[in-house]
């Protein structure tokens, strides 16, 4: 992240320890971020994240939205980046779509949210297979997975902070039908039972055989 920013999120972590400090209690959505609590906060609970009625509702109304693939026969693989944190999680996706795309003429990539594409090499050729839309309300979010086929889920492993990183994108496509891939962080393993709900991948070749799998079903 560029410095000013950094120093934005280490500033807000370090208030956020000052308030776990003062708490009582502290309820918290997944097992990392509570043994992480634990050192400051004498009594830590887990709640998962979940859906509330209107998200609910929204996801519902979202499951009979027309495909965009079924006008035009290209699958639509989507990212969804609530936050401009994403874009060492989506390297090693990347990767495999470039591999992909090399094989495959049909399939699109969507960028929803912040991330930019440009920064990485391997889709570098296939620009015109990108599409990139804005960021949306949370409760827009269904429509826009529900017009697309496939949800990508990746992130890097072997960090702290993704691992204190709820299922909730995992979450809100099932809600709405749409299969993901998905990295090996402890909360995505929870949530996913691979080959059922979701395919999990650990690294590239994982993520292109993945890929493969969901593209020819």
């Amino acid at each position: 992240l560029p410095p000013e920013e950094r120093e934005r999120w280490i500033t807000a972590a370090a208030d956020y320890r000052r308030a776990l400090a003062a708490a009582d209690a502290a309820v918290l959505t997944t097992p990392a971020l509570a043994a992480a609590a634990a050192e400051v906060c004498r009594s830590t609970h887990v709640l998962p994240n979940a859906l509330d009625p209107r998200m609910e509702a929204a996801a519902a109304a979202a499951r009979g939205i027309p495909k965009a693939s079924a006008a035009d026969g290209r699958p639509r693989l989507v990212f969804a980046s609530g936050t401009p944190t994403h874009h060492r999680d989506f390297a090693v996706a990347a990767e495999a779509v470039a591999r992909v795309f090399t094989r495959r003429p049909e399939p699109v990539l969507v960028i929803l949210g912040h991330l930019d594409p440009t920064i990485y090499p391997a889709l570098a050729p296939y620009a015109d297979r990108i599409e990139v839309r804005p960021p949306v309300p949370l409760l827009d979010l269904f429509a826009e997975l529900a017009r697309c086929d496939l949800n990508l889920c990746p992130l890097e492993l072997g960090s702290p902070f993704n691992e204190a990183k709820s299922g909730v994108r995992w979450l809100a496509a099932a809600a709405v039908g749409l299969p993901s891939i998905v990295s090996p962080t402890e909360p995505l393993l929870d949530a996913v039972l691979d080959g059922a709900t979701g395919l999990v991948a650990a690294d590239v070749s994982a993520w292109e055989a993945a890929l493969d799998t969901l593209l020819d079903d």
